[in-house]
């Protein structure tokens, strides 16, 4: 339930400010609430609330590999997965507006893997089981080899 309620309350704070994966969040979720909205609120005119979801999504399959036994992430598709955020509208926008939103996108990823890393270093058990689940569920799509 804990990873599950990481998801959902990420991707809704994105939608609020789209998660495709409806999970339930629970009531004591232990989550950093305000540092998730903060992270969320940066990410404002950068990303489309669908790749605010996929960079979470993102984030958190790292944050996974590096707390969590049996998860190595496949770095092909953790590097197209970025990429699919970072390159679209690229031919659209100066060098430095693409340095410039690669730069707030990149930040963005490593403060979303920082929140993740401590949400579920905080119940490890919980974390990884989840994840276990996650990466089980044929509907989602995941970034592990």
């Amino acid at each position: 339930m804990f990873t599950r309620s990481i998801l959902v309350s990420a991707g809704l704070l994105a939608l609020a400010m789209a998660s495709s994966a409806a999970y339930a969040q629970s009531t004591d979720d232990n989550r950093l609430d305000d540092a998730w909205k903060a992270a969320l609120e940066d990410q404002e005119g950068i990303l489309t609330p669908q790749q605010n979801a996929a960079l979470n999504n993102i984030a958190y399959q790292a944050a996974v590999a590096r707390v969590c036994s049996g998860f190595e992430i496949d770095t092909a598709k953790y590097a197209k997965a970025v990429n699919d955020i970072i390159v679209p509208g690229s031919d659209k926008r100066s060098d430095k507006e693409n340095l410039e939103r690669q730069a707030g996108i990149l930040v963005s990823l490593g403060t979303v893997y920082g929140l993740f890393l401590a949400e579920g270093t905080a119940k490890k058990d919980d974390f990884c089981a989840n994840a276990s689940e996650f990466k089980d569920d044929k509907e989602m799509t995941h970034l592990w080899q």
